[in-house]
């Protein structure tokens, strides 16, 4: 037997031995040493800070992620008030004029709550938007007019 070929193994072995043991000692020492478990407790988390934001600026797209985003548009175009049950003309989205009475829905979010001689209310995703009357003509002075 050669004995550069047993020294050449005995060496590799010893090096191999010596790196075994090195990570047996090193993690050995890194499960042994004490955790440091207050600097957890130290650790104090900022509150969060209001995000300056103008609300002006947000309010198309927080209208249009309301529910009541698809508002229908109105025109008033009359109105039948007195003591009995008052009545609108409407026209809704450019369709033909309908009569309505309150309570009545226009569409997903949109109700007629109030109807008066100067206005119509209408609630639209829980904010009352008054719609102005229209007003009347003058009436002539001379009574019937003919139609021409």
């Amino acid at each position: 037997m050669d004995m550069r070929l047993w020294d050449r193994n005995r060496l590799l072995t010893a090096l191999a031995g010596s790196a075994l043991l090195l990570v047996v000692v090193y993690w050995a020492w890194a499960f042994a040493a004490p955790q440091d478990t207050a600097a957890g407790a130290r650790v104090q988390l900022a509150a969060p800070r209001p995000h300056p934001v103008d609300p002006a600026l947000t309010a198309p797209l927080v209208s249009l992620m309301s529910p009541g985003a698809v508002q229908p548009q109105v025109q008033v175009l009359g109105v039948l008030a007195g003591d009995h049950t008052p009545l609108a003309l409407l026209s809704v989205n450019g369709a033909l004029p309908q009569a309505v009475a309150v309570g009545e829905r226009l569409g997903p979010a949109t109700v007629v709550s109030a109807i008066s001689a100067e206005a119509v209310t209408l609630e639209q995703a829980g904010q009352a938007n008054p719609l102005p009357v229209p007003a009347l003509p003058p009436l002539p002075e001379q009574g019937i007019v003919r139609a021409r």
